[in-house]
C-alpha cells in the first residue's frame, strides 16, 4: 500500500512554500494548522503576496491557531487606509496589521528561517528578501497592483511578489524537499490555460491544490474565512491520500 502524503513528509525535513493569490492567506492558514496539528512543521518557509504574509507569520513564532483566530476576527476597517498614490490604499494599517500578528519582527529572529518574494519596479524583476524588516516585506510583496500602493525603501519601489514569482518558490535552494500549497487561480483576468496558473514542477517537489475554495477580497471577507475552514479539512483529507508528486483536492 502506498504511503500517505503525512508519512512521507514525516520521514525527512522540508520546507513549505505558499503561492500568491488574490487574499489566499485565509486558505494558506487553513493548510498550513492542518499540517501542524498533524505534527509536520517545515524548516524554512517561503512565499509571495499571500503567501508571504503566512509564511512570515508563522515562521515569526505566531502559531496557525493564533493566525487563524486572527483572520475570524478581521474587517475591512482594519486594513481600509484610502489615501492619494499610485493604489487606492496607503498600506499603513495593514503594515501595522502585520507587524502585531509578528511574533519576531526581523527575519533575523525568525526561529524558523523565511524567505519573501517581492518584485521591484525599478529593475523589473523579483527580489527575494530575507533580512531586516519582517513587516516591510510582507507589506512590499501584498502591493497588489492599484489596490496596494508600492512599498518604497531606499529610492526604490516594490509591488506583489506574484507579478513574476507566482508559486513564492525564488526564496528556496532548487533540489531540496518542498511541499507547496497552490491556490488555484480563479481570477478573471487569468486564464486557468495561463503559465503562471499552472502548478509548477519541481525537483523534489509535492504540490498540493485545493480546488473550489470560494473566492475572497476586501468587500468578501465572509469568503476569505469560508475558504480558510475548507481548506484546513482538505488538507487534513489530502495528508491521508497517497503520497504523489502533484494532488488536486476538491475542497468544496
Amino acid at each position: 500500500m502506498a504511503e500517505s502524503l503525512a508519512s512521507v513528509l514525516a520521514a525527512r525535513p522540508f520546507s513549505c512554500a505558499l503561492s500568491s493569490g488574490f487574499f489566499g492567506f485565509f486558505a494558506h492558514t487553513g493548510f498550513v494548522r492542518a499540517l501542524f496539528e498533524a505534527g509536520l512543521r517545515p524548516r524554512r518557509f517561503s512565499g509571495s503576496s499571500a503567501g508571504a504574509l503566512v509564511s512570515a507569520v508563522i515562521a515569526s513564532g505566531t502559531s496557525p491557531l493564533e493566525l487563524w483566530e486572527e483572520l475570524e476576527g478581521i474587517e475591512r476597517k482594519d486594513f481600509w487606509d484610502p489615501g492619494l498614490g499610485l493604489g487606492l490604499l496607503r498600506g499603513e494599517l495593514f503594515r501595522k496589521r502585520i507587524h502585531r500578528m509578528l511574533r519576531e519582527k526581523t527575519f533575523e529572529a525568525c526561529p524558523v528561517p523565511v524567505a519573501i518574494s517581492v518584485f521591484d519596479l525599478g529593475r523589473m524583476r523579483t527580489e527575494v528578501i530575507g533580512r531586516g524588516d519582517l513587516s516591510f516585506a510582507v507589506r512590499a510583496s501584498c502591493s497588489f497592483p492599484f489596490l496596494l500602493q508600492p512599498a518604497r525603501r531606499g529610492g526604490r519601489m516594490f509591488i506583489d511578489g506574484g507579478v513574476k514569482d507566482r508559486p513564492g518558490l525564488a526564496g528556496l535552494p532548487d533540489g531540496e524537499p518542498v511541499l507547496f500549497h497552490h491556490l488555484v487561480s480563479s481570477s478573471p483576468w487569468r486564464p486557468q490555460s495561463s503559465p503562471s496558473a499552472q502548478i509548477p514542477q519541481r525537483e523534489g517537489m509535492r504540490a498540493l491544490a485545493l480546488a473550489g475554495l470560494p473566492r475572497s477580497g476586501p468587500h468578501k471577507l465572509a469568503a476569505g474565512k469560508r475558504a480558510m475552514h475548507m481548506a484546513y479539512e482538505a488538507t487534513k483529507r489530502a495528508l491521508d491520500l497517497p503520497a504523489s508528486e502533484t494532488r488536486v483536492v476538491d475542497a468544496s
